[in-house]
């Protein structure tokens, strides 16, 4: 019989279970950092655009809050549909927002390069009274005229007034009006 109760395989075994177990949570350690490392890298590949889609709030520079769901998302525009009415927000104006479910499809390429132009020229040929919020805050309504590279002009009973596209941080058919 061995000294003490113990054989001595009987030891060499508990040691072989510890080392094992020790590998065992190392392994799991380095999986859990791998992982880790993994979903930050994914992180990093993901834009802001590719999250604003399904229901959200909106603060939007110049315009406050906008509610709803998104159901278009293009490279430079999101279009927010409430239970009012859609309004048509330019990303570049967006300084925060809550909400948001998952990525958004990707459009199509020709899709996703529309910009206000698609929306303006469909108002124009609708003769659709508009609201434009501009960044600023400022508020123009109308009717679109015309619809150049870079700006639009609308057309009310008081004046004719151009508006530079890089300043136009919502547009929505006027109340009463129907939308896109």
């Amino acid at each position: 019989m061995p000294i003490g109760g113990y054989a001595p395989g009987m030891r060499w075994e508990r040691l072989f279970r510890e080392l094992e177990a020790s590998l065992l949570d190392t392994a799991a350690l380095e999986r859990d950092a791998l992982v880790e490392e993994l979903v930050d890298e994914e992180w990093t590949g993901v834009r802001a655009r590719d999250l604003l889609w399904g229901e959200v709030v909106l603060d939007v520079l110049g315009a406050g809050r906008v509610e709803g769901q998104v159901t278009q998302a293009l490279t430079d525009l999101v279009v927010v549909e409430s239970l009012r009415q859609e309004v048509v927000v330019a990303r570049a104006a967006v300084i925060g927002w809550c909400g948001g479910q998952g990525r958004a499809p990707s459009p199509s390429p020709v899709l996703a390069r529309l910009g206000w132009a698609r929306f303006l020229r469909e108002l124009r040929d609708e003769a659709t009274e508009v609201q434009v919020v501009r960044v600023d805050g400022g508020r123009v309504e109308g009717r679109v005229e015309a619809v150049i590279a870079d700006a639009v002009q609308l057309v009310s009973a008081r004046a004719e007034e151009w508006v530079p596209l890089s300043a136009v941080a919502t547009l929505q058919a006027s109340a009463g009006q129907s939308a896109f």
